[in-house]
Protein backbone atom coordinates (compact mmCIF):
# COMPACT_ATOMS: atom_id res chain seq x y z
CA UNK A 1 0.00 0.00 0.00
CA UNK A 2 1.20 3.32 -0.51
CA UNK A 3 0.08 5.94 1.81
CA UNK A 4 0.48 9.93 1.11
CA UNK A 5 0.93 12.55 3.59
CA UNK A 6 -1.88 15.34 2.83
CA UNK A 7 -1.10 18.21 4.14
CA UNK A 8 -4.70 19.36 4.95
CA UNK A 9 -4.76 16.51 7.92
CA UNK A 10 -1.91 17.50 9.54
CA UNK A 11 -3.54 21.05 11.24
CA UNK A 12 -6.39 18.55 12.04
CA UNK A 13 -3.93 16.16 13.94
CA UNK A 14 -2.31 18.98 15.73
CA UNK A 15 -5.48 20.45 16.76
CA UNK A 16 -6.71 17.34 18.41
CA UNK A 17 -3.30 16.87 20.11
CA UNK A 18 -3.83 19.86 21.49
CA UNK A 19 -6.95 19.80 23.06
CA UNK A 20 -6.01 16.48 24.28
CA UNK A 21 -2.73 17.59 25.90
CA UNK A 22 -4.73 20.60 27.33
CA UNK A 23 -7.74 18.23 28.88
CA UNK A 24 -4.49 16.41 30.78
CA UNK A 25 -3.06 19.21 31.82
CA UNK A 26 -6.85 20.56 33.13
CA UNK A 27 -7.22 17.40 34.95
CA UNK A 28 -3.59 17.35 36.89
CA UNK A 29 -4.14 20.77 37.75
CA UNK A 30 -7.47 20.29 39.35
CA UNK A 31 -5.85 17.14 40.81
CA UNK A 32 -3.16 19.38 42.08
CA UNK A 33 -5.23 22.13 43.21
CA UNK A 34 -7.48 19.79 45.55
CA UNK A 35 -4.25 17.98 47.10
CA UNK A 36 -2.79 21.56 47.63
CA UNK A 37 0.46 21.40 45.87
CA UNK A 38 2.56 24.25 45.49
CA UNK A 39 3.57 23.10 41.36
CA UNK A 40 0.12 23.31 40.50
CA UNK A 41 -1.04 26.35 42.61
CA UNK A 42 2.53 28.01 40.43
CA UNK A 43 1.35 26.97 37.48
CA UNK A 44 -2.02 27.72 38.17
CA UNK A 45 -1.16 31.47 38.74
CA UNK A 46 1.05 31.46 35.69
CA UNK A 47 -2.21 30.60 33.36
CA UNK A 48 -4.77 32.95 35.41
CA UNK A 49 -1.61 36.02 34.79
CA UNK A 50 -1.21 35.01 30.97
CA UNK A 51 -4.84 34.67 30.76
CA UNK A 52 -5.63 37.96 32.12
CA UNK A 53 -3.33 39.51 29.79
CA UNK A 54 -4.82 38.11 26.57
CA UNK A 55 -8.60 39.43 27.88
CA UNK A 56 -7.29 42.60 28.83
CA UNK A 57 -5.65 43.00 25.26
CA UNK A 58 -8.49 41.72 24.05
CA UNK A 59 -10.78 44.15 25.83
CA UNK A 60 -8.30 47.18 24.90
CA UNK A 61 -8.57 46.16 21.59
CA UNK A 62 -12.28 46.11 21.60
CA UNK A 63 -13.03 49.44 22.95
CA UNK A 64 -10.54 51.43 21.04
CA UNK A 65 -12.08 49.69 17.72
CA UNK A 66 -15.79 51.63 18.72
CA UNK A 67 -15.56 55.07 18.92
CA UNK A 68 -17.49 56.72 21.71
CA UNK A 69 -19.64 58.48 19.34
CA UNK A 70 -21.25 55.29 17.85
CA UNK A 71 -22.54 54.01 20.96
CA UNK A 72 -25.29 56.62 21.31
CA UNK A 73 -25.84 56.38 17.88
CA UNK A 74 -27.92 53.02 17.81
CA UNK A 75 -31.16 53.06 16.54
CA UNK A 76 -32.58 50.17 18.94
CA UNK A 77 -31.25 49.97 22.68
CA UNK A 78 -30.47 46.65 22.07
CA UNK A 79 -27.52 46.91 20.31
CA UNK A 80 -25.73 48.91 23.28
CA UNK A 81 -26.94 45.83 25.73
CA UNK A 82 -25.20 43.59 23.43
CA UNK A 83 -22.29 45.94 23.44
CA UNK A 84 -22.15 45.93 27.42
CA UNK A 85 -22.62 42.27 27.47
CA UNK A 86 -19.93 42.36 25.60
CA UNK A 87 -18.20 44.22 27.62
CA UNK A 88 -19.10 42.57 31.02
CA UNK A 89 -18.29 38.86 29.17
CA UNK A 90 -14.38 40.14 28.90
CA UNK A 91 -14.47 41.73 31.93
CA UNK A 92 -15.49 39.07 34.58
CA UNK A 93 -12.99 37.26 33.42
CA UNK A 94 -10.40 39.44 34.36
CA UNK A 95 -11.82 40.14 37.12
CA UNK A 96 -12.09 36.48 38.59
CA UNK A 97 -8.37 35.93 37.21
CA UNK A 98 -7.26 38.44 39.15
CA UNK A 99 -8.62 37.78 42.50
CA UNK A 100 -7.83 33.87 41.53
CA UNK A 101 -3.92 35.36 41.42
CA UNK A 102 -4.37 37.11 44.35
CA UNK A 103 -5.98 34.64 46.76
CA UNK A 104 -3.57 31.74 45.54
CA UNK A 105 -0.69 33.68 46.07
CA UNK A 106 -1.91 35.04 49.50
CA UNK A 107 1.01 34.04 52.14
CA UNK A 108 -1.90 32.93 54.22
CA UNK A 109 -3.09 30.62 51.79
CA UNK A 110 0.42 29.36 51.05
CA UNK A 111 0.73 28.69 54.51
CA UNK A 112 -2.56 26.80 54.93
CA UNK A 113 -1.78 24.81 51.91
CA UNK A 114 1.79 23.91 53.66
CA UNK A 115 0.51 22.79 56.81
CA UNK A 116 -2.39 20.76 54.89
CA UNK A 117 -0.09 18.69 52.45
CA UNK A 118 2.37 17.97 55.80
CA UNK A 119 -0.81 16.93 57.58
CA UNK A 120 -1.86 14.94 54.90
CA UNK A 121 2.06 13.44 54.50
CA UNK A 122 1.49 12.34 58.13
CA UNK A 123 -1.29 10.27 57.59
CA UNK A 124 -0.20 8.22 54.84
CA UNK A 125 2.66 7.30 56.52
CA UNK A 126 2.65 4.17 57.53
CA UNK A 127 2.56 3.51 61.36
CA UNK A 128 5.04 0.94 62.59
CA UNK A 129 3.22 -1.94 64.86
CA UNK A 130 4.07 -1.19 68.66
CA UNK A 131 4.40 -4.31 70.31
Amino acid sequence: MHYSLNLWHVPTAVFRFLIVAGLILGVWLVVGLVRLKSTCRRVCVAIFYCSTILFGSLLVMVVLSVEPSSYFKHSAPVFLVLDLLLFASMLIPIILNILSIRYLSRRSFREFARQFVEEREKLERPRAPSN
